[in-house]
């Protein structure tokens, strides 16, 4: 048991760290020998670990298009794998895109609120 939790431990850092799963499979399979997971059992702890933008939309509650807006041109984030991430960037400024996310978030929901009851009148 405590070796699947290293395991599992070892795949969300390669995740992280952008390593592919096949490679991580093979690195599971040279330090774990035996008693390493096997390779479908690996790709979903893979999968589980990678966050999508879909995943983000829900989290925070807006479309999915505005999420891939805010994510590509308002925080400078490019796809790659399917999955969004920053170019170069370390967990501190992950945390500061998220948080801008959020701000703006609130500020574009405020601005339509605004514009709705400025119909209204």
């Amino acid at each position: 048991m405590e070796k699947l939790k290293s395991q599992r431990i070892c795949i969300k850092f390669c995740v992280k760290n952008e390593i592919k799963g096949n490679k991580v499979w093979k690195m599971l399979q040279k330090a774990y020998c035996e008693s390493a997971m096997k390779k479908t059992r690996v790709c979903e702890w893979y999968k589980r670990f990678r966050v999508t933008i879909r995943e983000v939309a829900d989290e925070v509650g807006i479309s999915i298009g505005l999420c891939h807006n805010i994510f590509s041109n308002v925080l400078g984030m490019k796809r790659v794998a399917a999955k969004f991430i920053p170019k170069l960037s370390n967990f501190d400024q992950k945390n500061n895109c998220m948080n801008i996310a959020k701000e703006l978030l609130n500020e574009s929901t405020l601005n339509h609120q605004d514009r709705k009851k400025a119909r209204q009148v």
